[in-house]
């Protein structure tokens, strides 16, 4: 567990951010907020810290920021993409039945404002290996040992389900850090990311939709596949990445098609 004092001038660099929300449906389990966040290259260097459900007010970028340093005990964040401008936080949203927004929403475009990408929360092929007393931790930061390959399909209210899908946001959001992807529009607007679980009938100039692919019978994701999109450089090419999870690196790994 990490200290909650800060030393005056300590800075602590974070590589992605994935956040969702877990409501139990228990009277003796209250709603939290998953953060998964990653300090460094390395798949263990992801770390988790739960938070109280926002009541009054939404959360904004400052909640998740000021959340991870108290729990590791620094005095600033600095969350910034290979640009050096500040870098989206990965936010999971259920796509079907009562949902509620942590943050606030454009609900007239349904999207979530500049500064968080959505990723639909669901089943994955992820599992904890020594689930702990969530129940009681509040602002601490902790490690959770997490295996792949399995379909782990966690209650959907649990807190097991919120911690495996920030553990997944955090990861894809390191994916999209990649040379590969990083990609501008004719007009030279950076382009984002957009998560969809079937085809969209809109076409945005700034955004690049991504899809999950389902090959078994369960409900678990297999891979994330992108959009095809044209790539200028020099020549044009149409391009299509699959974003999978390997073993061997025990991350995402960007895959041409």
């Amino acid at each position: 567990m990490a200290s909650n004092k800060s030393t005056p001038g300590t800075d602590l660099i974070i590589k992605s951010i994935g956040v969702c929300l877990a409501q139990p449906n228990d009277k003796k389990k209250p709603p939290k907020v998953a953060i998964a966040y990653k300090k460094g290259e390395d798949i263990d260097s992801v770390r988790f810290v739960f938070i109280k459900m926002p009541v009054k007010t939404n959360a904004d970028r400052s909640t998740f920021l000021s959340a991870i340093a108290n729990a590791e005990g620094v005095k600033n964040v600095t969350y910034v993409g290979c640009d050096g401008l500040p870098k989206d936080i990965y936010v999971c949203r259920e796509d079907k039945g009562t949902v509620t927004d942590i943050i606030e929403r454009d609900y007239v475009n349904n999207c979530y404002p500049d500064g968080f990408t959505e990723i639909f929360a669901t089943s994955l092929k992820f599992s904890i290996e020594q689930p702990g007393d969530y129940a009681k931790s509040f602002d601490k930061a902790f490690k959770v040992e997490i295996s792949a390959g399995i379909d782990a399909e966690y209650a959907k209210d649990s807190y097991e389900y919120a911690i495996i899908n920030a553990y997944n946001a955090c990861l894809l959001g390191c994916v999209f850090e990649r040379e590969e992807l990083q990609l501008e529009t004719r007009s030279g607007q950076k382009v984002k990311f957009e998560f969809r679980k079937t085809n969209t009938a809109f076409v945005v100039q700034d955004k690049l939709y991504i899809y999950p692919v389902f090959k078994g019978l369960s409900d678990c994701i297999d891979y994330y596949k992108t959009e095809e999109f044209r790539y200028i450089d020099g020549d044009m090419n149409k391009l299509v990445y699959r974003i999978m999870y390997t073993n061997r690196l025990n991350d995402y790994n960007l895959v041409k098609e």
